[in-house]
C-alpha cells in the first residue's frame, strides 16, 4: 500500500512537471506574439498558460495530499485498533 501511494504521489509530481513544461512553451509563444505586436492574443496566450498550469498543480497536489491523509488515517486507525485490544 505504501509502495503504491509512493508511486501515486510520483506519477502525480510527473504529470506537474509535464503539464508546466508544456505550458510554458505556450507562455513563450505568447511572449512571442506580444513582442510581434499582437498584444491581446499574446497576453491571452501567457494568462490562459498560467492559469492552467496553477490549475493542475493545485488539483494534483490536492490528489497527492489527500491520499497521503488517507494512509495517515489508516495508520492512525491501526495503532489505536493495536493499542484499544483487549489484553488477556
Amino acid at each position: 500500500m505504501v509502495a503504491k501511494r509512493i508511486q501515486d504521489n510520483i506519477d502525480a509530481a510527473a504529470k506537474i512537471a509535464t503539464n508546466s513544461v508544456h505550458k510554458a512553451g505556450d507562455i513563450v509563444e505568447g511572449a512571442a506574439q506580444v513582442l510581434k505586436g499582437d498584444v491581446r492574443a499574446g497576453a491571452g496566450k501567457i494568462a490562459a498558460s498560467a492559469a492552467n498550469i496553477a490549475t493542475t498543480a493545485a488539483s494534483e497536489g490536492v490528489k497527492i495530499a489527500s491520499q497521503n491523509l488517507d494512509g495517515v488515517r489508516e495508520a492512525a486507525d491501526s495503532v489505536a485498533d493495536e493499542v484499544n485490544k483487549p489484553r488477556d
